[in-house]
């Protein structure tokens, strides 16, 4: 009974005693703090990594984009030798402009370190590549889409402070990208200028009504049976129908007049013959040659001939002498 009153009488001494107190609580909460603060340190580190390899991913692609109108700038200072730049239709041959269409000019990428320098769209962006610090690695990519030029960045590096920590709380990399635009101030005042100087030269070169006189439905216009044709102006008014061409008189070079059954939007003259004879149609052929050599109204010439009662056809020879003349011959049966 004793003993058991002394045991309870200690405890609660025990219980009420605040000495040691502090170095116990001290004991018991130090670890947390010190992992908490740790912990802190090392998101904190992580978290700086990230953002230093997004600005390295954004300058990367904001020096290409700089320099990119020509190849033997400095990608650090934009400086060249005057007279080195690339050929004046680069944008064309080297830019990948062609891509869209397949034919030789797909994205370039490069791989981060690895870029071998040259000339073209890889070329120009290995030599941004080999800028980035030791360690960084990733690819470049450039795309042309016409409207929009972009060079893009996506780069990673080791956080070499995972190693000292258990399991997988934090990635082992930290990666970032940037992306940038390629401006051209050159091509875009050279576009400016060229639709400045063009657009009002072409504005007037054809009126609305001639317009619209040239753009003829071809259902809009009624075309005669040629079965049943029976005279040379018939068939004149059939190829006029047939071609929507105007009827109109031209004066050759030698001043001879050339009366053109059916001159068509595209500048082809097409001539239709009912009844002929060899001797007639090369004296017509003349003519047809000095206009079309001259070139100004008369661009091609066609002849149309038409099934008669006589069934005469041309002869071979003068055949071959209008194919010879670049006249075309169209038989309508």
């Amino acid at each position: 009974m004793i003993a058991s009153y002394s045991i309870r009488a200690r405890f609660e001494v025990l219980i009420k005693e605040d000495r040691g107190n502090f170095t116990l609580e001290a004991t018991l909460i130090f670890p947390f703090i010190l992992i908490s603060t740790l912990a802190l340190i090392v998101f904190g580190l992580y978290v700086y990594n990230q953002v230093v390899i997004h600005q390295t991913a954004g300058i990367a692609s904001e020096r290409a984009s700089f320099v990119w109108d020509n190849s033997f700038k400095d990608p650090l200072t934009g400086a060249f030798v005057p007279g080195r730049q690339d050929g004046l239709y680069w944008r064309l041959t080297q830019d990948a402009a062609l891509g869209i269409f397949g034919y030789g000019g797909a994205d370039s990428t490069i791989e981060v370190p690895g870029g071998s320098g040259g000339s073209g769209p890889a070329g120009k962006l290995s030599r941004t590549a080999s800028l980035l610090p030791e360690g960084v690695k990733g690819k470049m990519t450039y795309a042309n889409r016409i409207w929009a030029r972009i060079i893009s960045a996506d780069l990673e590096e080791s956080f070499k402070i995972r190693s000292f920590l258990p399991g997988r709380i934090i990635r082992e990399k930290v990666d970032g990208q940037g992306a940038s635009h390629v401006v051209d101030p050159v091509e875009l005042i050279r576009t400016v200028d060229l639709t400045r100087t063009y657009v009002p030269a072409l504005k007037n070169r054809i009126s609305a009504a001639r317009a619209k006189e040239v753009l003829v439905e071809p259902g809009a216009v009624q075309i005669p049976d040629q079965g049943v044709l029976s005279s040379e102006a018939q068939a004149r008014a059939y190829i006029k129908k047939l071609v929507s061409g105007t009827e109109k008189p031209i004066t050759t070079a030698e001043g001879e007049v050339r009366n053109v059954d059916a001159l068509d939007a595209s500048g082809t003259a097409h001539q239709a013959y009912y009844t002929f004879t060899d001797k007639g149609l090369r004296e017509q052929m003349k003519k047809d040659i000095s206009l079309k050599n001259t070139g100004t109204e008369v661009k091609g010439i066609v002849w149309h001939f038409f099934k008669n009662k006589s069934a005469s056809k041309p002869s071979k020879a003068l055949l071959q002498e209008l194919a010879a003349n670049g006249i075309a011959v169209i038989f309508h049966e």
